[in-house]
């Protein structure tokens, strides 16, 4: 374990030199990025992820030009002083300078994330989610997002999004245990596809809610009902018949 820890605190000193260093070299910076994705996908402690994902976020943050990455260290002086108002419109002169800077609306989406504008920060997250679908920290926010919103279903799915991502992250894990209490089924025709939410249920041989079940125990009493009337009136006609020499055997 110790050998292990050393071999990826060697690697991810390497790749931190190499991406403070070349911050124009886009493709080598994706693969990079490619490659620490796949470290996470082994089970490393705790630590050793913290650090792999550290310089995953690192890359991410860099921009292709020079001027905006100098301008991008002023937004912690915003968040500082809890200047969001200042820092949100920061974050859109940015973008409007480069449409594809994914940190410039993931940070922005955190500015509304804090403001309470969930609806805003959902649109950010999944911009920056169409530009790098791995985002782990944006499906995070994302995943929050879409509990504050009562949105159970959709919340669900985004924590299995990041669970392929993050196969060993104890806090994916616990929160995918916390829904699984909102099991969900999933049903397709020519035209639609339907999601049915499964507010509870029970294992084979429990009891069932009655509720559930009422409508079931009330068609049995009826039909016994009807049953036990059939047989009194099939009763009565043959006993009369026999009386006033009607029955007939065929």
């Amino acid at each position: 374990m110790i050998q292990s820890k050393r071999y990826f605190f060697i690697i991810l000193i390497l790749l931190s030199y190499q991406v403070c260093t070349s911050q124009g070299h886009a493709n080598s910076n994706s693969d990079r990025v490619d490659y620490l994705i796949e470290l996470l996908q082994e089970p490393l402690d705790t630590e050793s992820q913290k650090e792999i994902k550290g310089a995953i976020i690192r890359i991410w943050k860099l921009s292709k030009s020079e001027e905006i990455q100098q301008k991008m260290n002023n937004i912690g002086h915003f968040i500082r002083f809890r200047q969001y108002q200042e820092a949100e419109d920061f974050l859109s002169n940015i973008i409007l300078e480069q449409d594809d800077f994914m940190d410039a609306y993931y940070q922005r989406a955190i500015i509304h994330y804090y403001q309470g504008e969930v609806n805003e920060a959902r649109l950010d997250l999944l911009n920056v989610l169409s530009l790098e679908p791995r985002h782990f920290d944006a499906l995070k926010v994302l995943a929050l997002v879409y509990e504050k919103q009562n949105k159970k279903t959709e919340a669900y799915y985004t924590y299995k999004k990041l669970e392929k991502i993050l196969p060993h992250d104890e806090n994916v894990r616990s929160k995918l245990k916390s829904l699984e209490n909102y099991s969900f089924l999933q049903s397709k025709d020519s035209l639609n596809l339907y999601i049915i939410k499964v507010l509870d249920f029970k294992k084979i041989g429990t009891y069932a809610p009655v509720d559930y079940v009422f409508p079931t125990l009330e068609y049995m009493s009826i039909n016994r009902r009807k049953k036990k009337l059939t047989k009194l009136i099939k009763t009565d006609l043959i006993k009369n018949a026999i009386q006033n020499n009607e029955l007939e055997i065929f």
